[in-house]
């Protein structure tokens, strides 16, 4: 006997999926939470000349592979489907996962960050894109919700890698800025943890995907009509007049535009000074003898402020606009760039800072993605805004480099940081000459143009 679920319940399902496959995703920030004890490990076990600051590079490469498969992964999943792009990264997830377990070198580890980009990217725009289409009047909302998932994912793999690698919270050797032994032979029993725990969700959470279908009903995109405002009836407009374009033709258009040379100066930059705090503060806190329970229980606060906060941007972002919240999300950066070096003989300050740091995180992203859903249209925002990150997926790789070529004792550090801050004002410039209006596609030249126009002005 069969059934047929209605839109509303395979929206809700697919949202959960899309919460608990970016769980998944997700859990490769517990990287920057762990790389002192990954390195650790390494060291001492197949690569002896490794340094903590090796450790910088995991995240920065995960990242950028992400960006730049993102562009291919949109392609493939205009072609195949989000559900079997879900189930081929369920099983690059599992195999992958095998494969880092028995690896020791820190070269074929950098190999399988790419790999975590690449099924990163294909658990993440694809995702989004096919939740927004159930529910395209709440994009904030909906963003914030999926990611909500994303950021609170390192609670949970950071809290398991401290009770299984360091639940006594023993500092580094203060002689080889290293962690000694005892603790490095406990990281397999967490990569064992890992696996598992990574291959259970992304199984379940492809099981609970269901794929959207244009065809199953012609009122969905309409349901809440009655309620929007005069800005989301436009932005539908928009989307609607776009359907039958291709995504190549959609893109040519935007480029054509500065609106996305402004988001990509803006979410590049901002994302380069955010993550290289993320990826550094807790090192850096090791680095300057801080308590690793201290350390570790910021972590943990950290996770979960980044993951409500994601929901809270989305809300928020339904309500003001983007300027606006933008601009509080760079000021903040300023700020704990500012101050972030000098306040760690004041554990309270650096606490509040890092906290603050986890808003900046959150926001940028949740604000940005669904920036592109307004401007660009929910159905071509995929792969505009893949292409928009990919070109700029070599500029993540700079932190580290930076931080490698730069920080050579715990005083360059300060350079880093205040750099960071003084970038991040000229963002704040760029943010004040950008417009939010939806970008104006062109159908068939000026005419029907002008035909948008009076159909707007009719509705």
């Amino acid at each position: 006997m069969s059934f047929s679920l209605s839109q509303r319940t395979k929206g809700i399902s697919s949202v959960l999926s899309a919460i608990i496959i970016n769980i998944v995703c997700g859990s490769l920030y517990s990287w920057s939470g762990i790389n002192g004890y990954y390195i650790s490990y390494l060291k001492n076990t197949g690569s002896p000349n490794v340094e903590i600051k090796d450790g910088y590079f995991f995240m920065p490469i995960i990242t950028f592979s992400s960006m730049c498969f993102s562009p291919l992964v949109a392609i493939i999943d205009e072609k195949i489907g989000v559900k079997f792009v879900s189930l081929i990264s369920t099983i690059l997830i599992i195999i992958t996962n095998n494969f880092l377990y028995h690896s020791t070198n820190i070269f074929f580890i950098y190999g399988y960050m790419i790999l975590y980009g690449f099924f990163n990217s294909m658990n993440y725009m694809p995702i989004i894109k096919n939740c927004l289409f159930y529910f395209p009047n709440k994009k904030g909302f909906i963003n914030g919700f999926i990611l909500f998932g994303y950021g609170t994912s390192s609670l949970i793999y950071n809290s398991i890698a401290d009770y299984l690698i360091n639940p006594t919270y023993r500092q580094i050797d203060p002689n080889t800025g290293f962690f000694d032994k005892e603790i490095t032979n406990n990281v397999k029993k967490y990569l064992i943890f890992f696996n598992f725990f990574s291959g259970i969700l992304s199984i379940f959470g492809f099981l609970i995907l269901f794929e959207y279908k244009e065809n199953e009903t012609n009122n969905n995109c309409n349901e809440d009509n009655d309620n929007v405002n005069d800005k989301n009836l436009k932005e539908n407009l928009n989307e609607s007049k776009v359907d039958s374009f291709t995504v190549k033709d959609a893109f040519y258009q935007a480029i054509k535009g500065i609106q996305l040379y402004q988001l990509w100066v803006m979410s590049t930059f901002l994302q380069i000074v955010s993550f290289t705090v993320t990826n550094t503060f807790r090192s850096f806190g090791q680095q300057c003898l801080m308590p690793e329970y201290f350390l570790s229980n910021l972590t943990k606060t950290y996770s979960v402020l980044n993951g409500l906060s994601r929901l809270i941007w989305g809300l928020l972002f339904d309500k003001f606009s983007f300027k606006y919240l933008y601009s509080v999300c760079i000021i903040t950066q300023v700020f704990v760039s500012s101050f972030i070096f000098f306040s760690v003989k004041y554990p309270i300050l650096f606490f509040l800072l890092l906290c603050l740091q986890s808003i900046v995180v959150s926001g940028k992203i949740s604000l940005n993605i669904t920036m592109f859903t307004k401007v660009y249209g929910i159905k071509h925002f995929s792969f505009i805004y893949s292409v928009s990150t990919a070109v700029g997926g070599f500029c993540h790789l700079l932190g580290p480099i930076i931080i490698k070529i730069v920080v050579k004792n715990l005083k360059d550090y300060e350079k880093l940081f205040i750099g960071g801050g003084i970038c991040c004002i000229i963002l704040e410039i760029i943010l004040i000459n950008f417009s939010e209006e939806p970008f104006k596609y062109k159908m068939n030249g000026g005419e029907n143009e002008n035909e948008n126009g009076k159909e707007l002005e009719e509705l």
